[in-house]
């Protein structure tokens, strides 16, 4: 047990907060812990685009889970409500969020629990053919 969570530390203190390719960075990505039987896990990261061009992230992949969805928030007849989007656009020389509240990733049907201070690899997928991959960390949200 101590063998595994000496590994767990240093993986995630291996985890790169950020990553980038070519112009495209993704920046403090986590995953929120959720209780064990939690059929649905959220996940948010910053965006950066360095490019003359606009990009946009299409998809996302994990071993982890059965599937990720990009997801955004929107009001309907006075409820707000969660539905997919095919892509999150990221502008030409901008910034694009996955924040709690608004545009977030949706992990479906996780394969086991994932817990504060694990990491998560996550594999982001670009319009352009870029992907990076990435440990994501698993933060536990208190409030």
């Amino acid at each position: 047990m101590k063998r595994l969570a000496l590994a767990t530390l240093l993986v995630s203190l291996w985890a790169p907060a950020a990553l980038a390719a070519g112009p495209l960075k993704v920046e403090a990505p986590w995953v929120r812990e959720a209780p064990p039987t939690a059929r649905v896990l959220a996940g948010y990261a910053t965006f950066r685009n360095a490019g003359a061009e606009p990009d946009a992230l299409v998809a996302v992949k994990t071993e982890v889970a059965d599937r990720v969805e990009i997801h955004t928030m929107a009001m309907r007849g006075g409820v707000m409500r969660m539905q997919a989007i095919p892509f999150l656009e990221i502008p030409a020389k901008g910034t694009a969020k996955l924040v709690p509240g608004g545009a977030h990733l949706m992990i479906y049907d996780p394969k086991r629990p994932l817990r504060d201070g694990e990491t998560v690899p996550m594999t982001f997928v670009f319009r352009g053919g870029t992907e990076l991959r990435l440990s994501v960390p698993v933060r536990k949200v208190q409030g």
